[in-house]
This record gives C-alpha cells, structure tokens and sequence, in this order.
C-alpha cells in the first residue's frame, strides 16, 4: 500500500513496490490436462492451452512522451486517444526500436537514447541533489503502450490473470480505461488479476463469493490493454548495474484463465535427502522427495467445503530434453491423493515454518509482509521416496516431471500445473560448497540479458544459442548478473545442464557518490524495496534444479538490510546457500565471493584468520563501504570469487595462473568470469562514411547476428554512440563473445584452461622402437609411451570418450593412433594410458616419414605430441566445439631416424649438399667480383640507396634495395614484382593499445571528454597531471601503459636528427654485408633507442639480419613490443588485386599472446590476411591490437603466383598482419573508422598494404581487470638490449626449392636482453595509498573539514608538481643508459648520444 504520509505518486515512493498486484509464485501454465502439461519439453513456448492467451510477440501501438506530465491518460472504456500513434514490437527496449515519436504524424521527432552506465545515476545530478533521492519529475521519458486482444467465450466464469513479464522501470496498467494496478522492479513478473476489469463497466462487481459458473461476470469479448512505463522511477536507484539503461516491455505479456472458486496457485518441490550420494545410472541412490501445494478460492473456504477437492500428485521420468523438441514419453513412477486443509492451520502445525515465522518476526516486520515461500489458502503436502533415481547434475542433466491435478468432487481434473524438477541436493559441508555430496567445481561466467537489436529483450533462440556456447567451452555455471532472468533461461539450464546463482535486483553502485555505496540498506524506508526484490525471486524460481545459491544483489553496499534478507532466506528455503559479495565476510553470506580479488587476498581467505577478518575491512581501498568485522561462526565457507578475469576486449590473460591458484587451495571451488557478451547495439553507420569504405575497394561494413544475418552498413554501439550526454564509454564491451555471439579468442583459452579432463605425459617416457624390434619380428616403426588422464568432471565418467594422438615432427604429422573407448573412470579418478603410435606409411619393413616442406635451419629439429579427447555421442543440439572434450601438446624428443639436412627453410640431399660444398668456401665467398654464376650477387650504390641483385634459388630473381635516408630495408622484388614494399626492417616498439593497455585508476572514475557526475573528479585530474610527473613505480595505479608510452613517445618515434648509416662491410658474388645503424628519439628529442642490423645477402636470395637494440625508457617500465615491421603490397603493378597466402608453423589458428596462449597449439596452418584481421574487422566491438600469432618457426607470405618470402628466427617469433598501420587502429574507435582512414589514405595517393610486424618479444595482454595495470610480471618487456636474429628468403615459386648452407658465422642468436627490474611492489604504490587516505577524509569529514582539507591538498599537490617537473627536466635530460644502469660505475657517462651497441656476445643486463 502506498504510505499514507506520502502525497507523492507511487513511482516516486520508495514504500510502494505494487498496487493490486498478486502475491509471487512458481510460473503457471493453465494446462489443459496432464496429457497437455506432460507434452512440455524443452521449447520456446509451453504447449499451446485453452486457457492461455499470448499477446506478444506482437506489433503494438506505442507512443512517447518526454515527461510524466504530458504523457497521454486513458479514457474509461476506450483506454488511450491513439490518434497518431506508431507501431513497435513487443517485446522490445524502445530506445533500440527505432521509434521516433511525431515522425508519422509529421511532427517534430522526439527520440529517447540508450544510455551505458557503469555506476553513475544519469539521471540523480550531482551528488548533493543525489543525497536525497529524487527522481525526475521532467526529462523523464514516458512509453505508452496499447493493443487489444478477444477474450474466448470458454473463459466466462473463470478468474483472468495478466502477466507481464518484464517492464522497465515500472508499469501501470489499465484495461478498457479501468486501472488494474502498478508495479515496479524491472526483472520480476508483475501479475494482476483483471477479471473485474475485463466485466466491464456494467458488470463490474466484485466475483461472485459462492455460485457456479453461470453467476460470475461476463469477460468474453474485445477488450483494450493499456501499459504505462517510465524510464525512472524510486526503484531505478536499485537497479544501478553496469549495463544499458532502457525501458518498456522487454519480456513477454500474456493472460490465463483459472476457475474462479479454486485453482492451483503455488507449489515447491525439493529434494530433502540423497542415499548414498551417487550419480550413475542404472543403480543409482534413493532420494526423499517433498511436493507442497497451495491453492488460492475466490473466498477464504471452510475445511468443510475443500472437502469436495482432491489434490492428485504424480512423478513422470526421468528423461534428457533436447531442445526445440516436446518431452519424450516417460512412464508414471508415482502418485498420491490428498485432501486439502486451509492453509493456516497446516502452518500452526508445522514446527519448521514456525521456527521460520519467528526468526523472520524477530528481524523485522518487512519479513512478515514479505510472506513465506509458498501463498495460498488451501494446501496439501506430499512426501515419496524415489529408488535408482536419475540425479541432475548440469553434466547429466537428467529431469522428472512433477504433474498436480485439481480435482472436483466428480473426480474432473480442473486445474492442472506441472513443472521438471532435478532430483539432487545443495549443502555446505566442511567449507565446501556439494552438489549431490560431491564438491563442486564452479567454472563460471556472468551473464547480462542482453540483444543487440531489442536491448533487453532475450528471445529464446538467443538463450539457447547463449547456453549451448556456455558449455561447449568447458563452463558451468552462470551468475544471472545483476538480477532474476527471464524463466525461460532457468528452463533451459535444468534441461541441458548449467549451474546458476540466481541474482536479486538490487544494485546502489551510484550510491559511493555520496560516499557509502550502501546507503540505501541502512534507510528503513528502503527495506520493503530490498526484502521484495530478493523474496519474490526466490518464491518464483525455487523449482528450478539448475539454482545452487541465491544472491542478495551485487554491489549494494553491506546494510541491515542484508541481514534480513538471508534471515527470510534461511527461514523458508535453506535447501540453498545464500551469498553477498559486497558484505566482505559478514554472517549474511554462506560463501565467500569477493569480486576481482587479488593472489594473495585469495590466499588469505583459505585460512580461517582470513575468514573471520572478513575478505576486506574497511580499508582505504574500499572507499565507499563498510565491511563488519565478520560475525559467521559456523568455521570455514567456500571461496568463490563472484568476478574474476575481465574480459574486457582483447583480454582474458593470465587464467592459466587463476586456475593454477584455484586448485591449489583448499576451499577455492572456481569461479564467474566477467563476463559473457558484449553488449554492443546495433547502429547504422553514417552513409558518408559507409560509402567512402565502398569506394575505396574494401568490403562494406556489417554486422553479423548469431543466426548468420548479415546487417550491411550497421555497426556495434556502446557508450557516448548514441550521443548521450552521461555514459561510460566501453565498459559494456567485455565479454568473452560479441554482441552477435561470435566468439572471441578469449573463449577459446576459457575452454582449454578449465577443460574438465587434465592430460599429461605418464610415468613410462616416449620411446620410439625401429622397425626392427630386436626379437627377429619385423614391422612397422613406431612411438609408445604413456599419458595420465585426470577426471574432473563432477560426476561423470570418462566411458565412451575417444582419445586420438599424433606425433608431428616440425609441423609435420608422421604418424596417428586412437584409442576408440576409454574405460570407466569415475570423476577424480586417473588413468594411465599406453600409447602406440605408428609411423611413417605404416609398412612391415621400412618407414618413410613425411617430410616438411619447410624448415627453420636455425633451430634444432623438434617433435610435439598432440592429444585430442573427444566425445563422440555429444548430443546432435550441441554446439560443435561441444564434440572437443580436452587438448594437451607435449614436447617429446624427435625420431631418431636421421632426417634430410635443410638450410633457410628448404630441405636439401646429401647429394646437393656436396655439388654446393664442392663449388663454394666455407665461409661463403668465392673470391669472384660478383658477376659469374647464374646465382651470383650483383652490387650497387650511390648517395641514397644501397641495390643488391641476385638469383632466387631454384629460378628466378630478386633485388633488395637498402634506403640510406631511413636506414630502413626494401622494397624487395622477386622477377620485378614487389614481395616488400620500403620502409621494411624498422624498429618496432609500440602497438595499438588494447583495452587492458588503456586502463588506469582514472579511466572508471574520471572521463574527460564527457560530463561527470563525481564532485570530486577535478582532484582526481590533479592527481592525474601529477602521476604523469611521477616514477611510475610509486604511483603505480596512476596512468596506464598506453599513458606512459605516449609520455615516452613510442607512437612517434622518429629517427635522429642525422641519417642513419649504412656502410657496406663486404661485397662478392656469394654474399654482400651491410651494416644500418639508426637511433630513434621521442616528438620533444629525447632519445630513446639505438638499432643496428647486420644484414647478410646470400646468393640464392637468403638474407640474414643479426640485429641489437637498446632501447631506454623514462616513464615505463615495460615496451610494448619489440620486432621489425614491414609491409606487402596490396595491389600488383597493373592494378589488379595480389592474393597473398600466410603459411606459418607456430602457435594457432587463432589470435595467442604470452598469458593468453593455452589453447593455440603449435603447428602448421595457414590464412588470407583478411582472416588474419578477422579480429580487427569483425571480432573485437573496438579497435585495438589484435591478431598476433605467436611461437612462429617460420613464417611463408606468397602470392598466387607463387612468389615470396620465407622468414625463420633464431627463436621463436611472433607476427601480426594488419590492413593498416598501428597508430590508424589506435585512432579509430570502431573497426569501420580503421577502413575509412585507410580508404582516406588511399584517396591521397597513399599505396594500399599489408603491414607486417615480426615480434621478437611482446607484452601480454593481461585480463586480471582493465581499470588497473593488470600484465602480470613475467610477461612484460622491460627496456634494456636485445639481439635475435632473423633470415627472410625470397623465392619465386611455391613450395621453394633447397637453398644454399648458411655460413658458420651467421649463428643464430635469440638472447633476451632488459635492465634487472626493480624489487616486486606492493599493487599499489605510495601516492596510491596516501590518495585513498584522502578520499576517505574527504568522503567522510563535515563540510568545513572537507573544505580546508581540500586547500591543503590543493597546496600539497602544487609543491608536489613543481617538485616533479624538476625531476621530470632530469629524467628528459639524462640518457637512456643513465636511466638504464642508474648511478652504477661501469655504466656510461655520455651525455651527447646513445653510446654504440656493444660488440661483445655477451648480454647487455
């Protein structure tokens, strides 16, 4: 009821949460008979009933009003005046419908916007008008909805209900004029009953109280529906999650029909106990199970008339459901009948809802109103024991049909409901969390309800093609992330099987603005709005198998509240575990699920110390929450972080080391990645733009939806696309899949790392036998040794699970064996397998293995063992990765049947090897003046370059020119066509900056180019100007990687004032030397790296280049990568398109990077540069590096006809292949704007290529979070020297023929080089710390103490920043190796230029 002190309306009153709206219960259906119910499987809709009338989906009329005040009023019996009115689809989030209301009419358009927040209130102001909670009596968009359906005339004299199942942010309803109710909370159904309604004005008397059929009002007929939804209202300040702010009906609206004295109206199934605790089918344990019903009468009946009803129970199954098909057959296992009594006197005799009812009392008096688990006024109950039952597991998601029947006293079913129930049983035990008496594992992801093109409104298909991703990538779990998901989606997890903690609708992050993130859980007014949000999700999901704890609401704050929401909890449904991640450890959470959560805090938690100090207590840190200490005394709990591993962009690094850590700790059982899909929306792009892409030869831009539909000219949109004025940027793009569900390389690394079967090398090494075994027995040769195979599924057995394994000798596959059926291995039991793996051709008396095409002569022959677990009987709906169980290489010695010799690349006989040796001296020279030889070297220079010609091995020819202005290499022809355009061999030490590489403190709290809400971000843009003058290793949280690159200028590094040198050391027919030696400097002079190559030209067009940088940064302490770049043209000389083909053995197929590589195994493969770019051009929602490809052996570029180049390294090397040149993606926000600038360049006269970087190092992408630094230690690349080598071989034709010996004197080198890095620091430096000091004084102190401690620090930050410009001057001033080597003695001293790179082989540390 509306408070009565209140004159506000109910959208603005916090103590009104519905108006007339029916108590929350488990979903109906209105089944026709048990024939009916029992058809219900695993589809879109529930079988069609006479008793259900579905309104959506459907086109409505829809109208939309700036403001509450001119928003348009129904009329009695006619509802709105839709003069004028467009049409839109319901369900559907209007700001993504494209609606624009006066267009049709000719009027002025009035559009209202998506807006992405993270945390901030965009519509509350600044934090002293959101101190009072206001919402917005203008500028506070208002849709109005209408449509009408007909009534059939069977459903006279029956109850009509009307259901809507999703409506942001609230609702007010009408039907035919007459107002039926209001309701709020967003993710929750709201119900009405409309039966009054829909009699009429002439027949609007309330229901008849006893009577048949023939005396209750008339409903049938045409009838108007009207809704009304507001974007804000009171309950939009819990529903502050870090998603799209939009509005309107977003799930579906339907009505049903019940007979009107009695009908059934709630039930609760659960399994109360597991004897034993087993899974496996046929002979598996028995279960207790309990079924209790409530039905709801017009009128509160005495026991005497319930006499006349019977309740009838049975149990159908068990069977899998497959989706999109109705349930199978399934035999009756049991059934009972029982009498109904009034529901009030069974809950006097029931001593457990009694001790329920007086822990609720004694907390508050919100508990009582809030209800139990069950309502209505009549009930029965049902107990039964079910032998060799079917236990539900999300790996064997096996499901019984409970079926209740209402019958009357002639025995006439006239009610009927039923629901799939998993038969299992959810406990903490020992400070574990088990499913089933098994700990469980949780390998989980986030999930926000999210479609690119209807907003919040998730069809089926979307869920399904969500569920079916979910678990074939080795995940189980889902967090409904941050609120109750449409039922649909807990239908679908019981059926094919995924673990769920089920969300509350409450979220205050807005509410650290005012300094207490938990301020609304600590107002009494609030507390009904919490209570509800969490009881009515409880009361509606609480069938639902899939559900193994209940969430009181993410980033909340921690408030009394809290409390009493897990006393409710416990009382009435403490069959589940109930958590809370922002309470630290307080007694309301029965698991510990701190959110991105560092090592040690983790570590720290796996101790009981840990525990009871609470995951975090009031440190500065947390500056907007108030943890207790922690009051839990029931001993250790579970430590499921609740986020971990943000995926935001190019990212998800690092979960090798999470998993590592996971299992290594006692009460670690997993964990939810955030999260799943970025929530891009589907945008059109400017026609400009779009045709400026299509002139200039590249494909069109589109976007592709999870059903294959091409969008031509449409884009994905996140924050400030739109043109809001308050919006958090990206922020919303961090899932492991696009907006269109096509999956990132991310995903891929999630399925390796968390794959539920563990594949290593057993305890009898890899040998391999020849042919002839010693024993007089001839066959074929082969290798054998053993592997140990882990079970962790849950509950699983490995029976039926094929094992495949081939040997490949470099990139080469010479021999395959499968092991058909593995043996029944129970979960967490082992099993060592011997294998056998034939070689060669498989003959009796000889074996001939393949050979390579091409091999790295610099790098010892090599062997990988690759293992593939497959499960052959995946079931026919799943996804196809699904059939991939688990994957392992493993490095194993080579065969040692001797292999042919190779040079550069090419394999070569003994006997060419002598006709070489024999023509030419070992050290590569032949004393002739270069003319001689249809191979020979020619040479040529002059004041600009430097041309050297020669024969391709195998035919044809090549020419190399060397630039002296830049010092840089190229072009490179092979019989006159282009295969390296100029500008090849340059130092490359930045790249575009991935998301990860952009986040600091300052990119979640203050955002410059947009307006803010934050009173206090200006100090913390002080802090920021002033962590750009400090080391970085004191402020270590103050600027990001890419802030500290463009400080030290690696965008735009520009060779020194003088050229470049190049000198030419030898010059002959069989090899020519040169020596470039450059040095780069910062935009404002400063130097910052030193290269030489030494380039070798070999006749036969192999060219070796030896080269050594020293590189000396100022304010980072990590390069983004090392390497040379170079570029491929994109068009031949007559204009027409070159086909290249990317041939490499190293690490994919997919995109792999230091901390992200676990799923991208060596091997050979090959790729167009368009597939190479995919990640650019289709994959990541925003441009940023991507593409790389690591652990390259060697690497082939070659047209179509058949000319190219070959590199090799003298390690293994990383390669990107981009359409574009870095600092193009680096300005561009979306992937279309990177073919705009190209297409712009091109139009200047700008030549198109591919431009390629060959890494030598490269730092990781990271993925602990993106606000913080987040590349973990050992994958940065911290300046210092470094020498590797490199050899490109130009060819003429595919594959390329042998090629001549490398001279001894060009051995490979591939030593790391880098400064020792400073002692390990804590996360955050001392300014960090010293900082958060201040923003709790300043959030906590009284306004004139704020005040004055504003000045001061005003003070404090001014001498701070003239105290760092001068050391700043020092640093700009003082050489690279000064900064390197520090005041160390044998370090040099001069002040003029970077010193020449040392000679010795030794390592510059």
């Amino acid at each position: 009821m509306q408070s009565k002190k209140s004159s506000n309306p109910p959208w603005c009153d916090e103590l009104v949460q519905g108006q007339n709206r029916q108590p929350m219960h488990a979903p109906l259906h209105a089944y026709e008979s048990i024939a009916n119910a029992l058809t219900d499987g695993c589809t879109a809709e529930p079988p069609s009933s006479r008793w259900v009338l579905r309104l959506t989906p459907a086109q409505w009329l829809f109208h939309l009003a700036p403001s509450p005040s001119i928003a348009p009023a129904p009329y009695k019996g006619r509802g709105f005046r839709t003069t004028g009115w467009g049409l839109i689809a319901v369900p559907c989030s209007w700001q993504v419908a494209n609606y624009q209301q006066g267009a049709a009419a000719g009027g002025t358009p009035y559009t209202d916007l998506p807006i992405y927040a993270n945390y901030r209130y965009p519509f509350a102001g600044d934090a002293a008008s959101l101190a009072s909670f206001p919402v917005p009596r203008e500028n506070n968009p208002v849709g109005s909805y209408q449509v009408e359906f007909t009534i059939p005339e069977a459903w006279d004299g029956r109850r009509i209900f009307l259901v809507l199942e999703g409506a942001e942010s609230n609702a007010t309803v009408w039907i035919d004029g007459r107002k039926v109710g209001y309701s709020q909370d967003s993710r929750l159904p709201a119900e009405f009953d409309v039966t009054a309604a829909c009699a009429g004005p002439a027949r609007g008397a309330p229901l008849a109280a006893v009577g048949d059929a023939a005396s209750q009002p008339k409903v049938a007929g045409p009838h108007v529906l009207s809704v009304q939804c507001m974007r804000y209202c009171d309950g939009s300040y819990l529903e502050d999650q870090d998603h799209w702010w939009l509005s309107g009906l977003h799930r579906h609206v339907w009505l049903y029909a019940k007979p009107h004295r009695l009908s059934l109206v709630d039930y609760h199934v659960v399994t109360t106990a597991v004897q034993p605790e087993a899974s496996s089918p046929p002979a598996g344990p028995s279960a207790e199970m309990t079924i209790s019903v409530r039905c709801q009468s017009d009128r509160r009946l005495a026991p005497s008339e319930l006499e006349s009803y019977r309740l009838v129970t049975s149990l159908h199954g068990p069977c899998l459901l497959t989706p999109g098909e109705p349930a199978p057959p399934r035999a009756e296992l049991w059934s009972d009948v029982e009498r109904l009594e009034p529901a009030d006197a069974a809950e006097r005799n029931d001593v457990a809802l009694t001790r329920a009812r007086a822990a609720c009392a004694a907390s508050c008096e919100e508990l009582m109103e809030a209800g139990g688990l069950l309502v209505g006024d009549a009930c029965a109950s049902f107990k039964l024991r079910l032998d060799n039952a079917f236990l539900w597991s999300a790996e064997a998601p096996w499901l019984y049909t409970v079926v209740v029947e209402l019958r009357d006293a002639s025995g006439q079913t006239i009610d009927c409901e039923a629901c799939h129930v998993g038969v299992r049983t959810v406990r903490l035990q020992n400070g574990c969390l088990l499913l089933n008496g098994r700990e469980l594992t949780i390998r989980g992801v986030n999930r926000h309800d999210h479609c690119p093109l209807r907003g919040k409104a998730v069809d089926w298909a979307t869920m399904l093609t969500d569920v079916k991703l979910i678990k074939a990538h080795s995940l189980n779990a889902v967090r409904t992330s941050h609120y109750p998901n449409a039922s649909e989606w807990y239908k679908l997890c019981d059926a094919l099987g995924l673990y769920v903690v089920d969300e509350a609708n409450c979220e205050t992050h807005g509410c650290l603005f005012i300094g207490d993130e938990g301020a609304l859980a600590k107002k009494r007014s609030w507390r009904a709005a919490f209570v509800q949000r969490f009881t009515r999700m409880v009361q509606r999901d609480k069938n639902h198998a899939c559900i193994v704890g209940w969430s009181l609401g993410n980033e909340a704050g921690y408030g009394g509240h809290h409390d009493a929401m897990g006393v409710w909890c416990r009382a009435h449904e403490p069959s589940r575990p109930v958590q809370y991640e922002s309470c630290g450890g307080a007694a309301c959470t029965d698991i510990l699920c701190p959110m991105y959560p560092s090592d040690a805090l983790v570590k720290r938690l796996n101790t009981l110390a840990g525990q009871l100090a609470s995951s975090r207590k009031n440190k500065p840190e947390d500056l907007t929450r108030r943890y207790p200490a922690s009051q839990h005394s029931g001993g250790m709990r579970p430590v499921i972080p609740c986020e971990y591993a943000h995926a935001m962009g190019n990212s998800t690094g690092n979960l090798s080391e999470w998993w590592t850590l996971f299992e290594s700790l006692p009460f670690c059982q997993g964990g939810f990645i955030w999260d799943f899909v970025d929530q891009g929306l589907a945008q059109s792009i400017p026609t400009v733009a779009a045709a400026a892409v299509s002139a200039s030869g590249a494909a069109p831009p589109a976007i592709t939806l999870a059903d294959g539909t091409v969008l031509a000219g449409k884009r994905w949109a996140y924050g400030g696309d739109f043109g809001e004025r308050v919006h958090d940027a990206r922020f919303c793009i961090n899932g492991l899949v696009g907006p269109g569900r096509r999956p990132h390389p991310g995903l891929f690394e999630v399925k390796s790392v968390l794959q539920p079967v563990r594949i290593a090398l057993g305890k009898s090494p890899w040998v391999y036998v020849a042919p002839e075994d010693g024993v007089g027995v001839r066959g074929a040769a082969r290798a054998t040794g053993t592997l140990r195979l882990r079970n962790l599924y849950g509950f699983r057995s490995l029976a039926g699970l094929r094992v495949s394994v081939s040997l490949q000798v470099d990139g080469v596959v010479v021999g395959r064996s499968v092991v058909e059926c593995l043996d029944d291995v129970a979960a967490g039991a082992s099993l060592e397998l011997r294998i056998i793996v034939p070689l060669g051709d498989g003959e009796a008396t000889r074996t001939v293995l393949p050979e390579p095409v091409v091999r790295n002569p610099m790098l010892a022959r090599e062997a990988f063992l690759d293992v593939e677990v497959t499960d052959p009987d995946v079931p026919t709906w799943a996804h196809s990765a699904a059939r991939i169980v688990a994957t392992a290489q493993f490095t194993v010695t080579p065969p040692s049947i001797p292999p042919p010799l190779a040079f550069a690349g090419h394999l070569i006989s003994s006997a060419d090897l002598a006709d070489v040796t024999s023509s030419h001296s070992s050290d590569g020279t032949d004393g002739t003046d270069g003319t001689d030889g249809a191979d020979g070297l020619s040479f040529a220079e002059d004041v600009e370059r430097v041309l050297i010609r020669g024969g391709c091995t195998g035919g044809g020819t090549f020419s190399l020119v060397i630039n002296r202005a830049d010092g840089t290499v190229g072009p490179l022809s092979v019989d006159g066509h282009v295969v390296l355009s100029r500008g090849g061999a340059a130092l490359s030490l930045w790249r575009a900056p991935t998301e990860n590489d952009q986040g600091c403190v300052f990119t979640a709290f203050a955002h410059p180019k947009d307006e803010t809400i934050a009173s206090l971000v200006w100090w913390y843009r002080l802090i920021l100007e002033l962590s750009k003058r400090l080391p970085h290793w004191l402020f270590k949280l103050g600027a990001s990687y890419a802030d500290l690159w463009d400080l030290d200028g690696l965008p735009d590094l520009q060779p020194q004032d003088r050229a470049p040198t190049v000198t030419v050391t030898h010059a002959s027919s069989a090899r020519v030397d040169v020596l470039i030696r450059r040095e780069l400097c910062a935009p404002n002079g400063s130097k910052r790296a030193a290269h030489d190559i030494t380039l070798t030209v070999l006749r036969g067009g192999a060219i070796h280049l030896a080269n050594t940088a020293s590189v000396a940064l100022v304010h980072s302490d990590t390069l983004a990568r090392i390497g040379l770049g170079f570029a491929l043209p994109r068009n031949a000389v007559g204009g027409h398109q070159l086909e290249w083909t990317v041939r490499w053995y190293g690490r994919g197929p997919h995109e792999n990077y230091p901390d992200r590589q676990a799923s991208a195994p060596i091997g050979t493969y090959d790729a167009t540069p368009a597939e190479l770019a995919e990640e650019l051009t289709v994959g990541y929602v925003y441009a940023q590096h991507c593409g790389r490809r690591g652990a390259a052996r060697w690497l082939s570029l070659a047209t179509a006809a058949g000319r190219g180049l070959l590199v090799s390294g003298g390690v293994p090397f990383g390669f990107t292949m981009m359409p574009c040149p870095d600092a193009v993606i680096a300005a561009a926000q979306h992937p279309h704007e990177v073919a705009e600038a190209m297409a712009e360049r091109q139009a200047a006269g700008e030549p198109a290529e591919h431009h390629l970087t060959i890494d030598h190092k490269i730092m990781g992408v990271g993925g602990d979070v993106a606000w913080f630094p987040s590349v973990r230690e050992g994958y940065l690349v911290p300046p210092g020297t470094y020498r590797w080598t490199m050899l490109l071989q130009a060819f003429a034709a595919w594959p390329p023929p042998p090629a001549l010996p490398l001279p001894a004197d060009l051995a490979p080198v591939g030593a790391i080089g880098g400064r020792k890095r400073p002692p390990a620091f804590e996360p955050v430096g001392l300014v960090d710390k010293a900082m958060r000091v201040v923003c709790l004084l300043l959030l906590e102190a009284p306004p004139l103490t704020r005040s004055l401690t504003t000045t001061l620090l005003l003070l404090i930050a001014l001498a701070l920043m003239l105290a760092a410009e001068a050391t700043h001057a020092w640093l700009v001033d003082a050489t690279p190796n000064e900064y390197i080597y520090g005041n160390q003695s044998d370090a040099p001293r001069s002040t003029e230029e970077i010193p020449s790179v040392p000679s010795s082989p030794e390592l510059v540390m």
